[in-house]
């Protein structure tokens, strides 16, 4: 009996953490890769699972992106455009992609004391 009170434990401890988290969603992304000499593009659907800051943005009821998840869209782009499409085929290009995403998240939304979890990839198309 004593493995199923430390199984409900851990259970509940996922669950706090899941409880607090939640996504910050953007509209899709598509930028110009950096390949050199070729116009190649990406298309991307990116969540960042984050915690801390406001629920909701801290502005009920409005519509619209909040200040933060604007400063945080313009500095994906950034980051996806200065990529070249050789690399981001490559699991290892896209695993290292995301964390360059958390670490420029951590200067964007720091001030607004919101922790980016985890970078999330629905959709992620290169044009070749």
């Amino acid at each position: 009996h004593g493995d199923a009170k430390k199984k409900k434990k851990k259970k509940k401890k996922k669950a706090d953490a899941e409880e607090h988290a939640r996504l910050m969603s953007f509209e899709p992304f598509v930028v110009n890769l950096a390949d050199p000499g070729v116009a190649r593009f990406l298309r991307t659907k990116i969540q960042l699972v984050v915690t801390g800051g406001e629920e909701g943005g801290g502005h009920e009821g409005a519509k619209g992106p909040t200040v933060e998840e604007m400063r945080a869209r313009s500095a994906i782009i950034e980051l996806l455009s200065a990529e070249t499409s050789d690399k981001l085929t490559t699991p290892e290009g896209k695993a290292e992609l995301k964390e360059r995403i958390t670490e420029q998240m951590e200067d964007v939304l720091g001030e607004a004391e919101i922790e980016v979890q985890d970078v999330l990839f629905s959709d992620f198309v290169i044009q070749f």
